[in-house]
């Protein structure tokens, strides 16, 4: 503190009184000059005499703020260097230039000894040294401790370095450990669905049926009680599993391995029983993380179940999946969701049908199919198509020429969603993939029908929800819904067709991923009137098509001896459903057995990718930010970086395969 400021600040101020006493001593002059030079001589003194008290006041006043600033600064310099919690200053460097004495007996620092803080605390954080960053708020990890790091960076003036930062090191090691322990103890919830339960005690006898049963019961309860967790039975393929959140990583990377691993059966079974695993952890409280496992199970059963899938607050992590969807022979659930479509039809005045980007023929197909069910009803319904691509350009003009306005865009599609509409979604059910999917808005009557595996984009708020993995495609799924319509529905030759046609693109003329109930659903068609010449002639390409195809066949190398890679470049190419193709008839070529094609259009790369089964091209793609099903997926990345993707693309079918090798190897341990 300055001193002379101090004296000014207690200075009285006696001005006024001293001129006053001034002006009478001279007045007083003036009529008696003796009697005025006695009261300047007075007044004089009076000043003398009071500035001496002052300046002997002052003094003793100076000297005792002295000494309790020194006291002060005493006991500052004690509060530090004597604080029972490890202190330390250091340079911008890291180099340490002052440290306590708890500082040194926790750190093992010898006497007088000073380094970098670095070679003290390995892996000690760099700290920012800058007038932005001043506060400082770290952990570390020292032996066996963890300790919380606060402080604060001071930028020096008359120094030889720049800054200077007061670091204050807090013991939370106990803290840390309960706070784990706490975590490591939360109940994770699961769910364990047997996947095929019915399709596997069809045909055979019901002594069978109880035997098969028993032993699936023993085999799930045993293992529940070799790893120490709860498990019930709440339905006769559904169970209930609680454990500690500890047990989680271990579970994923074996536990669960020998849990879907039954042992071989005394019962034959046509088909082996496969189990999928909802696990739902890091809610609120139980509650949360019920709901949390039934989201993932439902997940896992949309993605045609045999997987494990892992849901928290944030996100869906996926395990397993290389099994194929098995088909659902009961057509119980086709029979209940006809029914409920057709009340919410009768419900509406408009029905306004949507699907992905760049619709295919598998879109335009079950749009028809979706149009005949209205009609029937009595009601209005129109096709929103983002725009009409090369590959379904034939069929759609012969579509405008029998039936009028049956085409409409996006405003028109809003003001009959806003008058009594419902919105119809097809062939997809993720929301970035719609070609408009601010029409989800516009209503609270949304109807998803869809074949792909489920993806975690997917759009949950809606009335009535028929996804179902095994299906071959949308088509066969409206197929079956218009079978089982109260009113007998007459469809017309450009209709069937039009469905037929998506049935053949989805399956690769009936050599993918068919079963019973597509063939089915073709004779279905048969019966309604179907030309099926008519019908191959709608997925037939014009020449142009063909060459351009051909050229991206020619491009394609091998990886991992099955697996063709073709990367195509050309801005001009406006219908991208040729990529698609050229990766379907690389299929063909004797010895592959999945396909990716890379086309890069001079904005970014979409890959199209295909797969006779071996290989989950779905898993692939999913890693890629993308989706499908099993036999076929895509994605779409922001990139015209040929090699960058092409590498991403190789890194992510390695981590594939690695993936399922030590699934394999848990299995067999």
């Amino acid at each position: 503190m300055n001193n002379k400021n101090l004296l000014n600040m207690i200075k009285p101020r006696y001005f006024l009184v001293y001129a006053v006493l001034f002006v009478f001593a001279f007045l007083s002059f003036q009529e008696n000059r003796m009697l005025g030079i006695m009261e300047f001589a007075a007044v004089i003194l009076l000043i003398a005499v009071q500035q001496l008290i002052y300046i002997g006041k002052n003094k003793k006043l100076n000297e005792y703020f002295e000494q309790l600033f020194q006291t002060s600064d005493s006991i500052t310099k004690n509060f530090v260097a004597e604080n029972p919690l490890p202190l330390a200053v250091i340079k911008e460097t890291g180099d340490i230039i002052w440290y306590n004495d708890e500082f040194a007996d926790k750190f093992k620092i010898k006497e007088m000894e000073f380094e970098n803080i670095d070679n003290v605390i390995l892996g000690f954080p760099k700290i920012k040294f800058d007038s932005k960053h001043k506060d400082i708020d770290i952990v570390v990890s020292y032996e066996d401790k963890i300790y919380h790091v606060i402080g604060s960076t001071e930028k020096m003036t008359d120094s030889s370095f720049k800054y200077i930062s007061l670091l204050n090191f807090v013991d939370i090691t106990e803290k840390t450990l309960l706070a784990k322990r706490l975590d490591d103890t939360h109940t994770v919830y699961g769910t364990v669905m047997i996947d095929n339960f019915d399709e596997c005690i069809n045909g055979i006898s019901e002594a069978n049926r109880s035997v098969l049963v028993a032993e699936t019961d023993k085999h799930i309860f045993s293992w529940a009680q070799e790893v120490n967790s709860v498990i019930i039975k709440i339905e006769r393929n559904k169970y209930i599993i609680m454990f500690e959140k500890q047990n989680l990583e271990s579970y994923l990377k074996e536990g669960f391995i020998k849990l879907r691993n039954l042992p071989e059966s005394q019962v034959k079974s046509n088909i082996p029983l496969t189990f999928s695993i909802g696990i739902g952890f890091g809610g609120e409280n139980l509650s949360e993380n019920e709901s949390f496992s039934q989201a993932a199970i439902d997940m896992a059963l949309g993605r045609g179940g045999d997987q494990i899938v892992v849901k928290d607050e944030n996100d869906f992590t996926f395990y397993g999946g290389f099994s194929k969807e098995i088909e659902k022979r009961t057509k119980v659930r086709a029979r209940v969701v006809a029914r409920a479509l057709q009340e919410l039809i009768e419900e509406k005045e408009n029905v306004i049908v949507v699907g992905h980007k760049n619709a295919d023929m598998d879109l335009l197909g079950s749009a028809m199919g979706i149009y005949r069910a209205c009609t029937t009803c009595g009601k209005k319904c129109y096709i929103l198509i983002e725009e009409i691509n090369p590959s379904i350009s034939d069929i759609a003009e012969r579509i405008r020429e029998k039936y009028d306005d049956i085409f409409i865009n996006k405003y028109h599609a809003d003001s009959m969603l806003h008058n009594n509409g419902m919105l119809v979604v097809l062939d997809t059910h993720v929301k970035g993939l719609l070609a408009y999917p601010d029409m989800l808005n516009y209503t609270d009557t949304v109807v998803l029908i869809d074949h792909h595996r489920k993806s975690t984009d997917f759009i949950s708020d809606t009335k009535l929800l028929y996804h179902e993995p095994y299906a071959s495609s949308t088509s066969e799924l409206v197929i079956e819904i218009l079978q089982y319509f109260n009113k007998k529905v007459e469809m017309t030759p450009i209709e069937c067709e039009a469905l037929y046609a998506g049935m053949l693109i989805d399956t690769k003329n009936f050599t993918f991923k068919t079963g019973v109930r597509t063939f089915e659903a073709a004779s279905y068609l048969r019966r309604a009137g179907l030309n099926t010449i008519a019908a191959k002639d709608l997925v037939k390409c014009d020449l142009d098509t063909y060459i351009i195809r051909n050229e991206i066949i020619n491009k394609a190398s091998v990886y991992r001896n099955n697996i063709a890679i073709s990367i195509y470049e050309n801005s001009k190419l406006k219908d991208s459903v040729v990529v698609a193709q050229a990766a379907d008839e690389l299929l063909n070529i004797k010895g592959i057995t999945t396909a990716f094609v890379m086309f890069f259009d001079g904005v970014g790369c979409s890959i199209s990718a295909r797969s006779i089964g071996d290989i989950n091209v779905q898993v692939i793609m999913e890693k890629m930010g993308g989706g499908g099903h099993q036999l076929a997926a895509a994605t779409r990345i922001k990139s015209v970086d040929t090699e960058a993707v092409n590498r991403e693309l190789l890194s992510v079918i390695d981590e594939y395969f690695e993936s399922n090798k030590k699934s394999e190897n848990n299995g067999k341990e």
